[in-house]
């Protein structure tokens, strides 16, 4: 396992709303991306995360896992999910171990052994035995065990999985993935997180332009009426209009140019900016002739 490295640069997290970067996809090869039908229960897997910071980043693999779980948030395991091919992903449990034990389970598998060992005991010539699959061994009359580190569940074995397994870019040299995306590591390929929670833990997504309720320039007013089609132009949405109507004077297609970008016709930029040059619609009755 790679030990943790402190020479990477902090990632600068952000809690604004997010959105997917390009080629996110709510049905994946790995899963249906989502733990609800809601927006809020989409998520994204952690190695896309660890792929998205190697990329944008400019980081070796090695340096982006070391973002990554350096950046790890403490409560991770109260919103990790797993993702499956045909249904909602499901959460993985807070006291997950990722397949490794704790000290007193340890404990208790070496007793086990210790016992297994003096029922099974075979010396061989010169009084040194080996006992099967125990992990025991004994020599000089004496029974030892090869014991593995103890490893509380949840955050600390998730993180000893990642860095046990991520820090590479293929599991082995026959491999034709990237471990990332390599099926058989197990529940490695399919851990999930929220959208949102990997945004604001990592940085992850493109963070869309806040809109302004109440537009103080033209592109905060472009803005707001991309994100409010149909509703009212106030009077001051119709003055910042005029000001960039009058900003572009003499520029060819000047006002096509801000009807493009405000997603609406010349004809009504031109209605906004000269209500009283328009002519009134007839609606009701039937014009008489010149004649009378």
């Amino acid at each position: 396992m790679k030990p943790a490295k402190s020479n990477v640069q902090p990632i600068n997290p952000t809690p604004q709303a997010i959105a997917p970067p390009e080629g996110w996809q709510l049905q994946a090869p790995f899963g249906y991306m989502a733990f609800n039908a809601t927006p809020a229960g989409r998520l994204v897997r952690l190695a896309d995360v660890l792929w998205w910071l190697q990329t944008s980043r400019a980081l070796p693999r090695e340096e982006a896992l070391d973002a990554l779980c350096a950046a790890m948030p403490d409560d991770i395991m109260q919103w990790l999910y797993q993702v499956h091919p045909d249904k909602f992903a499901v959460p993985v449990s807070p006291m997950h171990a990722f397949g490794y034990k704790t000290a007193q389970q340890l404990e208790n598998d070496q007793a086990a052994q210790y016992f297994s060992a003096l029922q099974n005991a075979r010396p061989s010539r010169g009084g040194t035995g080996r006992f099967g699959e125990s992990g025991a061994h004994m020599a000089g009359g004496k029974i030892s065990f090869s014991k593995p580190e103890a490893t509380e569940p949840g955050l600390p074995a998730l993180l000893k999985l990642l860095r046990a397994w991520w820090w590479q870019t293929n599991r082995t040299r026959q491999s034709q993935c990237d471990i990332l995306n390599d099926p058989t590591t197990g529940i490695l390929a399919t851990l999930a997180v929220p959208l949102d929670k990997a945004a604001s833990a990592w940085g992850w997504g493109q963070v869309p332009s806040p809109v302004q309720a109440s537009p103080a320039n033209f592109s905060e007013l472009v803005a707001y009426r991309k994100a409010n089609k149909g509703s009212a132009w106030t009077a001051p949405m119709v003055g910042i209009l005029k000001s960039e109507k009058e900003a572009r004077e003499g520029q060819p297609g000047a006002r096509r140019g801000i009807a493009t970008e405000l997603g609406c016709s010349v004809t009504f930029i031109g209605q906004l900016l000269a209500p009283e040059r328009q002519p009134k619609r007839q609606t009701t009755g039937v014009r008489k002739s010149a004649t009378g």
